[in-house]
This record gives C-alpha cells, structure tokens and sequence, in this order.
C-alpha cells in the first residue's frame, strides 16, 4: 500500500487479516528520517522513480518482480485541438486536469516526428531515458499509441 493512502483503506486490510507491506515515494534521502519516524526503519519500502505516477509505478512493479509490461497511455507529449473559435488548443491528459492547462507548449523533432511537450513531459521522457539505462535491460516493454515514448523506442533516439 502506498504510505499516502487514506487510514481507512489500512483499517480495512488489517480486517481483512491481510499483511500489508507499504511504500513510500521518495526523491531523495533527505525524505527518509521523516518516513523512519513514521514508520520505523524496516515497516516500509522507499521507491523512487522521477516525477509522474508511470514512472513510479515502473519501478514498483520492478521492485515487486515484474519486468514485463504492457503500457498504455504513456505518450509524454500533448496533442494539438481546435477549440470553438478555431483556436490551436492542446489535450495533456486523457481526462480533465486544470493544474496542467496553462503549461506552456513547444514542439520539438525526433527522428523526422513532430511532438507538441510540456517542461513536465521532457522531464518525464529525461528520467525515463535514465531508467531505461539503469534497469532496462530487466524489462520486456511495449509502448502501444503514437506518442513520443513509443517513438523513442521503436527508431532508437536518444
């Protein structure tokens, strides 16, 4: 269970007689004497893994023993739209995320493809180049969609 779920969600696992392991989200060890006083220092398990969920969870799952996945919806980029007026807009999520609407978009080029990226998606793209190359040799993966990852896969950029 991740350390940042709701009490009740543990309260409910522990009557269910479950054991429940917990892991955190860390960046860097600067974090770990808080989570040691929280937890103690062997009731959980730190992951790291860069600034979004799916890179996280790449490394959870890796940590948990699985190595080969099937990925979906990791694009790392935007994708252009015409609102009402005609005006360029671009969708960044599959759903509504407010927080993200005002990011500023740039296009860049990648082996003859246009990508439209926000500062969050190059830095997601960055740190999942430097997991690739600590711990992907481990990995069977395959990226379905056209976005960036997936391109940066399939013609080998870097």
């Amino acid at each position: 269970m991740a350390s940042q779920c709701d009490p009740s969600v543990f309260d409910k696992l522990e009557s269910l007689g479950r054991k429940i392991y917990i892991w955190h989200a860390v960046n860097d060890e600067s974090e770990f004497d808080m989570i040691h006083e929280k937890y103690g220092q062997e009731g959980w398990i730190p992951v790291q893994g860069g600034p979004t969920i799916m890179l996280r969870s790449l490394r959870l799952f890796s940590i948990l023993g699985y190595y080969v996945f099937e990925v979906f919806g990791f694009d790392s980029c935007v994708w252009p739209k015409k609102d009402e007026e005609g005006n360029e807009t671009f969708d960044h999520h599959a759903y509504d995320q407010e927080a993200a609407d005002g990011d500023q978009v740039i296009k860049v080029a990648l082996n003859g493809k246009d990508f439209y990226i926000t500062g969050q998606f190059m830095s997601q793209v960055m740190e999942f180049q430097n997991m690739v190359k600590a711990m992907g040799q481990n990995w069977k993966m395959r990226v379905h969609g056209d976005g960036l990852i997936n391109h940066l896969i399939t013609t080998g950029a870097n």
